[in-house]
């Protein structure tokens, strides 16, 4: 199902809830989700009964067991259940489909779980012109490079996002692959302005690009000096193997016990100066 047709999707009056932790879920985005709270699970029940659609959106604090209204973000995405597993621990595992983006316009009832009044919110496409189409080009070239230096994405999405030619849907698709922060992807879940949202996360792989390479960087330097550490400490352990095959003991101690014996002699300083070398 690609942007056009989801967005021809016709949401129902009213939509069950469940506010995720630590995800953000994008149109287009098929993603599987571990429901272990009650009032999720009834969420998830009722949203089977009824056609399968429910509305998901991130809480604004990942610890917080039982969000309020107030803790959860307001834009999310109305997403439709592919697939129920009920586990033996009593969690349900769900396999969800992201299909437009919404906005949360009331909470109907807080129990048995969250019920809301939801409406898709239109999102402002840029025209087809010679600046979106470099804006497409350029966020194509930074995933790519962001693929290649943090090896994140099999070849067969890769090759999905290189056909795409919708500028909304790109970003869709990239967001489902690019890892954030939660109050990063959820604002770009928010931005309705495709070309802000291209330019914010073109910005936001450069960052990511330059921080990968920073710690890239970083794990050569340590592992030049772990490997020099340990080429060290053979060598050292060979050296005393070899000592000890000689009989010879400690090569150090014997030229340590030299030098006290030089300074016991009570020798002239110029003869003990050249004993000692």
């Amino acid at each position: 199902m690609d942007n056009t047709t989801r967005a021809k999707v016709v949401l129902p009056a009213e939509l069950p809830l469940i506010p995720l932790r630590d995800i953000v879920v994008f149109p287009g985005m098929l993603v599987p989700l571990f429901v272990g709270r009650e009032k999720s699970i009834r969420a998830a029940d009722e949203a089977v009964a009824k056609g399968n659609l429910l509305m998901l959106c991130a809480q604004k604090k990942a610890n917080n067991e039982e969000p309020a209204p107030e803790d959860i973000y307001s834009i999310g995405c109305v997403s439709e259940i592919m697939q129920v597993l009920r586990l033996p621990d009593g969690t349900v595992k769900i396999m969800v489909e992201g299909i437009r983006r919404a906005a949360i316009d009331a909470f109907l009832e807080r129990e048995p779980f969250y019920r809301v009044a939801a409406r898709g919110v239109p999102v402002r496409a840029p025209d087809r012109d010679a600046r979106t189409e470099a804006m497409m080009r350029g966020l194509h070239h930074l995933f790519d490079r962001y693929v290649k230096i943090s090896n994140r994405l099999p070849t067969q999405a890769m090759a999905r996002i290189a056909e795409t030619v919708n500028p909304e849907e790109l970003t869709d698709i990239i967001m489902g692959h690019f890892a954030l922060k939660t109050e990063e992807r959820q604002q770009i879940l928010a931005e309705l302005d495709v070309r802000n949202r291209m330019e914010t996360i073109m910005a936001l792989l450069e960052r990511e690009i330059e921080i990968i390479q920073i710690e890239k960087r970083l794990e050569g330097r340590v592992k030049k000096q772990m490997d020099q550490s340990q080429r060290e400490y053979y060598l050292n352990e060979q050296m005393k193997a070899i000592q000890k095959e000689l009989g010879r003991g400690d090569v150090r101690s014997e030229l340590d016990e030299l030098r006290e014996r030089v300074k016991k002699a009570g020798m002239p300083a110029e003869a003990e100066a050249k004993a000692q070398k």
